[in-house]
């Protein structure tokens, strides 16, 4: 299997709903295997930039797309189920034509997602907020599972709720 490094670039904030972020400083690129990048032709095209929906009212698809046409079709869908409905393409009425990916690869299996923003300053805020409660979330079940471990390792025997011995 060959792997792949591709994606877009979305330059406005996304608005989780079924309508389009981004404008005409948006594109698509490739890094593996090759380098390229397809922007919107100047004054051309349509304005299907770039899409999220999690919660999806009437005909709207729920997932993150680029490119496409008025939510049909996309140059990069990433569906709800990674593995059965992501696809790419090699045009669309938003972006420049031209293959991201081998030109007979339609189907996408996904093997890893990686999602950056970039934001002012209000919005790293808002994101060390979030990243401290899933931490605080997370901790505690860690810091009993390191202490299992380090316990194991060390041949301290186990105390059940109880308080009696386990081995």
């Amino acid at each position: 299997d060959a792997y792949y490094i591709f994606g877009g670039y979305c330059s406005t904030p996304w608005r989780n709903q079924p309508a389009n972020s981004g404008d005409s400083n948006s594109f698509v690129f490739s890094l593996l295997p090759r380098f390229r990048n397809y922007f919107t032709p100047f004054g051309e095209g349509g304005r299907s930039y770039a899409y999220l929906c999690t919660e999806p009212k009437g005909n709207a698809k729920k997932g993150l797309g680029f490119g496409g046409d008025n939510y049909k079709t996309f140059r990069i869908w990433l569906d709800e189920d990674l593995f059965g409905k992501s696809y790419v393409n090699a045009e669309d009425r938003t972006f420049e034509k031209g293959y991201l990916l081998d030109h007979y690869i339609k189907k996408l299996r996904v093997q890893h997602l990686e999602v950056w923003g970039l934001g002012s300053e209000h919005y790293i805020q808002s994101q060390e907020v979030l990243r401290q409660t899933e931490i605080a979330q997370y901790e505690t079940p860690l810091n009993v599972l390191k202490f299992l471990i380090a316990s194991r390792a060390s041949g301290t025997r186990m105390r059940d709720w109880r308080g009696k011995a386990r081995s």
